[in-house]
């Protein structure tokens, strides 16, 4: 998951030749102590709505050679997890992912 999201992140520098590249992970609990989440964020090119909406479809890609499959497998392996992964971006201002997992397991049952 980790690889599919930094490596986005580097590839989009490259491809828009963003001056000063910053990617920032952080991690965390949310105050419950119910979940641990994971975010990414960086100052890459952004991405317009239309693009964020299509980001987790099999088969969509921004990248000249990519699959479009990073992020769709990504997608399907936090669900299969029971977490959720958030994406927030702006054009020209970078994006961030936030990727939440429960602390306690789900019965397969309560995913349904």
């Amino acid at each position: 998951m980790f690889i599919n999201v930094i490596g986005n992140a580097l590839d989009a520098f490259t491809e828009a030749k963003t001056p000063n590249p910053s990617l920032a992970i952080g991690v965390g609990e949310n105050l419950g102590g119910s979940e641990i989440w994971a975010r990414v964020r960086d100052n890459g090119p952004g991405m317009d709505a239309e693009t964020q909406a299509r980001i987790f479809k099999p088969f969509f890609t921004s990248k000249a050679n990519g699959t479009g499959l990073g992020l769709a497998i990504t997608r399907k392996l936090v669900d299969a997890h029971g977490g959720a992964i958030e994406v927030s971006s702006t054009p020209g201002q970078g994006s961030e992912f936030t990727i939440h997992f429960p602390k306690q397991a789900q019965s397969p049952e309560a995913r349904t």
